[in-house]
């Protein structure tokens, strides 16, 4: 769920989500994508997306994928 991670960094998941190069691997390489409404809803991405998700998410994050630290 990357809603959570986006609020801490003051992003919303539309707009990685809305990332021409993102919709491309979305539509080109089959990644899910699903969005759940409601109090327990969330913007779930598939797992082969989190490296994309963590650069375009904050230069921190970014230097993180970079130099192979992201957990």
């Amino acid at each position: 769920n990357i809603t959570p991670i986006c609020v801490k960094y003051g992003k919303k998941p539309s707009h990685f989500l809305d990332n021409p190069r993102i919709i491309e691997m979305v539509e080109v390489m089959g990644f899910s994508v699903s969005i759940v409404r409601g109090r327990t809803g969330g913007t779930h991405i598939d797992d082969r997306l989190l490296a994309e998700f963590y650069l375009w998410l904050s230069p921190e994050t970014r230097n993180l994928v970079i130099s192979g630290k992201l957990p």
